[in-house]
């Protein structure tokens, strides 16, 4: 019994003033997504779009191609952007990005481009999602920190129900205002990386960027309600989202 109260102190007790200090937090991806109806010129123009977007962006590449959808990566100075796009769906997405410039702007015009060929005038959702990690030493502080959001409390007497040790713990909800919704996930993680490498290659790999002990921090920014084409403007939109996150976990924590 006093074991479990020494583990229980260590992993739940929030250190008096503990804050979150937004510098430490690293932007591990983010994913820019419209939705829409009857993209139905997506069959006939697959190809135009990556033409119209290789003549700007030379080092795109394709990765796949069919009748439900298809996924193109551009390979630049940082980490590749991914872009996705369907008869009802388009997303962009770029892991471990330094700096989002070069999201924002690809972004905007795989957006334009695909809008232009599919005759997309409206979209049912516009979403932009953050996903940021903050490193801890141990575990114990991931936790605490999600009980200092004050949104979680864990019972000592109900969690002994089910073993000893608590090694992960996730919060999640949705949210929804008068136009903007938000999903939102916290997550106290302890992981691993695993990388698969072929024989007979034998090599030492570099994965500075990777974080085995953190607090995720996930929140999906979207429209509540139908966006005109002409009122969309993709850079604003990302770029105000990061802003609004990261107010939003300054007042979180």
């Amino acid at each position: 019994m006093e074991y479990f109260k020494k583990l229980w102190y260590k992993f739940l007790k929030a250190k008096e003033g503990q804050t979150i200090d937004i510098d430490k937090l690293v932007l591990e991806r983010v994913i820019f997504e419209i939705r829409y109806t009857h993209g139905y010129l997506y069959w006939d123009n697959c190809g135009k779009i990556w033409r119209e977007l290789s003549l700007k962006w030379p080092n795109i590449k394709l990765d796949e191609v069919d009748t439900s959808k298809a996924r193109l990566t551009l390979s630049k100075d940082e980490t590749p952007i991914g872009l996705g796009f369907s008869p009802n769906k388009a997303d962009t997405t770029q892991d471990y990005p330094r700096r989002l410039n070069t999201y924002v702007e690809f972004t905007s015009d795989a957006i334009q481009n695909i809008c232009k060929y599919l005759e997309i005038d409206s979209f049912t959702r516009v979403g932009n999602r953050f996903h940021y990690i903050y490193p801890v030493k141990e575990i114990s502080e991931a936790f605490s920190l999600v009980s200092q959001t004050g949104m979680v409390d864990l019972k000592e007497e109900k969690l002994k129900l089910f073993g000893k040790e608590p090694r992960g713990l996730t919060l999640k909800f949705t949210v929804h205002g008068k136009d903007m919704g938000y999903n939102v996930a916290l997550s106290a993680l302890s992981r691993e990386l695993n990388i698969e490498v072929f024989t007979p290659y034998r090599t030492k790999i570099e994965t500075p960027w990777f974080v085995d002990k953190c607090l995720l921090i996930d929140i999906d920014r979207f429209t509540l309600n139908p966006v005109p084409l002409d009122a969309l403007k993709c850079d604003e939109f990302i770029l105000s989202t990061e802003r609004e996150i990261k107010k939003t976990i300054l007042n979180l924590f």
